[in-house]
């Protein structure tokens, strides 16, 4: 058996030795005490009997005296009315015992608890208002004393039936008392009697209750053994390694799992500092003030803390991740700390080897969004050189069938561009870069021209749209194009959704608070609807509820959710309410900030300049390395009736910028040699060169 188990059994064998020696201890202890209780109850009923009569003789002695000392007094007036010698000395030490004897019985119990009668206590009062007017003539000339001694004999004749008033009140009261005292006494002595009989009835009782309980440990010993036995083949047969070190650090008890942990024999490791045998260098100072933290103050870190997880080391010298529970228990030198441990370098491996997958993984995603990115900004160059082209060719003269081509060929572009801007707009939103730009627009005219846009689309499947604006005023600043493409998105999927139906678009204030107003935007629809089920799965992405190929509406099922993601980017909130059957209503709300009605929006003052600029004909610059867009542009911007040069790169495009002056110059950012930024910068620089010379 190991030392722990050693130390849990001769704790406790201790505790329950411990219990037999006290309860032993407490009955001879008992009994002496009732011993010394007979012996000290007799000696004390000595002492109270002599106690009590003391007090109360003196009391008496004292009552008994002012008679005396009033007779004293009488005396000496006489003496001192027959003229004798010295008898006027006698008179006045006479007066003064006398006095202060008076004192002393008013200063008694007998007054100041008024215990006599008042009688008693009016001829006290007598006494000493008499004394009080012999004071000046005790105190003044013997001629004056002499003059008065009638008086003196007069005021002593008075005070001596109150004096033996009072003596007579005092022994019937102090006569009272001595026999209430002696009653009490003796119904004391009865109760503690009775109490003695009790207590010895108690010890009897307990003295039967510790054989009992005597018997009841040894067997509950026996039991322990067995428990103790258990208990030690579990910690042998543990597989976490338990060591129990003491306060001071040395380690008392060291497992079979600590040994194949840590590598080190049971014998090297008992008696070791735990510090120096498995806490790493680094660690150790930090332990040391822990230990003696907790040794002075009893404030536990680790202690009772639960797991811990921390390094270790080895025998080898390695260090290796343990988890780690620390617990206090109380031996028979004192406490023990125990500690559980745990090798866990399999687990942290295998966590290593997760972070490891899971940075792979948004590494992959990233790549992935980076590639989405990429290549949809890719397949936007191409793309509008050919819907370029289809326009351009669209303005030719072409015979009705290759018109019909041509239209189909643009529309077909067309949607090719809007998925292409979603995965755009996806991949930004991804990246968290999601830009806005807010200028001064009229949401009126916005929301009109959405209906506008979409009314051709809405009658090709047989719907009509109506709007409901309730607007006091129609100016604001926020990103016009974002919202044109939210309510663009959600009319597009009530048309693809809804035939021989109404599609209803409206607008109205919430709220007002300073200067933001709270815009709800719907737009309803008389359609399929949506199940309650599906409703929250809508505004996922890549999420289409009718995933076949027969489904009615195409789409990637990008629309929603980035129409989502751009009402929260504004602090907004978008929702549905759908029935099947009966039709959907797409809403969300925009906290928009008011602009002044006078403000004019951007659109106009570029529209404005750009109407001047047509009265002439401009010298335009274009810089592409795309031959195509460069080519297309070319074209376009002729069909304008402009003036056209065309650059392959940055570098071409500045020398040419340089050598002669340009109305307008379009360029195009990312191109060999020199991008857009540097040209433009290189272009900024000579044109600030050459108007400073």
């Amino acid at each position: 058996m190991d030392n722990l188990s050693k130390n849990s059994d001769l704790t406790f064998l201790s505790k329950i030795s411990g219990i037999i020696r006290r309860d032993y201890l407490i009955a001879f202890m008992i009994i002496g005490i009732v011993v010394v209780l007979v012996v000290l109850g007799n000696q004390v009923a000595g002492r109270m009997e002599a106690l009590r009569s003391a007090p109360q003789d003196n009391a008496q002695w004292n009552l008994a005296q002012l008679d005396v000392e009033l007779l004293a007094l009488d005396v000496a007036t006489q003496n001192a009315n027959q003229g004798k010698s010295g008898s006027l000395v006698e008179l006045r030490r006479r007066f003064d015992v006398f006095y202060s004897r008076v004192s002393t019985i008013r200063r008694m119990p007998l007054f100041s608890e008024n215990l006599v009668e008042k009688t008693s206590v009016g001829s006290m009062s007598g006494i000493r208002s008499t004394l009080d007017g012999l004071v000046p003539l005790m105190d003044g000339p013997d001629d004056m004393l002499l003059a008065n001694l009638p008086q003196v004999s007069a005021a002593v004749d008075t005070m001596r039936p109150l004096a033996r008033q009072i003596g007579l009140d005092g022994v019937r009261v102090y006569a009272a008392q001595s026999d209430a005292k002696r009653d009490e006494f003796a119904s004391l002595l009865g109760r503690t009697a009775i109490v003695n009989g009790f207590l010895i009835v108690g010890l009897g009782t307990v003295l039967l209750f510790l054989v009992r309980q005597t018997r009841i440990s040894r067997r509950r010993t026996r039991e322990m053994y067995i428990i103790s036995d258990r208990n030690a083949s579990t910690v042998n047969s543990a597989l976490d390694a338990i060591i129990a070190v003491d306060m001071d650090g040395v380690i008392v008890e060291f497992n079979p799992a600590a040994t194949r942990i840590f590598g080190y024999s049971r014998n090297s490791a008992m008696g070791a500092k735990l510090d120096q045998l498995i806490v790493p260098e680094r660690y150790r100072e930090a332990h040391r003030k822990g230990m003696e933290r907790y040794s002075k103050t009893g404030k536990k870190h680790v202690i009772d803390a639960g797991r811990v997880e921390m390094a270790a080391l080895r025998a080898d010298g390695s260090e290796f991740p343990i988890e780690l529970s620390l617990g206090v228990t109380h031996a028979a030198g004192g406490q023990l700390i125990i500690a559980f441990l745990r090798d866990i370098s399999l687990r942290v491996s295998q966590e290593q080897e997760l972070r490891a997958a899971r940075d792979e993984a948004l590494d992959a995603a990233k790549a992935k969004s980076q590639f989405l990115a990429i290549m949809s900004h890719e397949m936007r160059t191409p793309l509008n050189g050919v819907m370029a082209v289809l326009d351009l060719l669209d303005a030719t003269k072409l015979e009705k069938k290759q018109k019909t081509y041509v239209k189909t060929a643009i529309t077909s572009a067309e949607i090719l561009k809007q998925h292409v801007d979603d995965v755009l707009d996806l991949t930004r939103i991804q990246a968290g870069r999601l830009e806005f730009f807010p200028r001064s627009f009229n949401l009126v005219e916005l929301l009109e021209e959405v209906e506008n846009i979409n009314l051709a689309t809405a009658a090709a499947r047989r719907n009509r749209i109506s709007l409901t604006v309730s607007m006091p005023q129609p100016y604001f600043v926020a990103d016009r194009k974002r919202i044109h493409q939210v309510l663009t998105n959600l009319i597009g999927n009530a048309i693809k959704f809804t035939q021989n139906g109404r599609i209803k678009i409206s607008a109205q204030f919430l709220k007002v608070e300073a200067n933001v107003v709270t815009i709800e935007f719907a737009v309803s629809d008389t359609g399929v609807g949506i199940a309650e089920d599906q409703q929250s799965r809508i505004f996922e992405e890549f999420v289409t509820l009718d995933a076949s190929y027969q489904r009615s509406a195409a789409g990637a099922g990008l629309g929603l959710p980035i129409c989502k993601s751009i009402v929260e980017a504004m602090n907004g909130e978008i929702g549905v309410n759908s029935q099947p059957g009966t039709g959907s209503t797409f809403w969300f709300r925009l906290p928009l900030k008011a602009a002044f009605s006078d403000e004019k929006p951007v659109d106009d003052t570029l529209e404005q300049k750009s109407h001047t600029a047509t009265r002439r004909r401009l010298k335009v610059l274009v810089v592409e390395d795309n031959e195509t867009n460069r080519f297309v542009a070319g074209e376009m911007l002729r069909a304008a009736h402009c003036d056209v040069v065309l650059a392959g790169d940055g570098a071409e495009g500045a020398m040419l910028a340089s050598a002669k002056k340009f109305d307008l110059i379009f360029m195009d950012l990312s191109m060999p040699t020199m991008n857009g930024w540097d040209a433009a910068r290189l272009i900024r620089s000579r044109v600030e060169a050459k108007s400073r010379q």
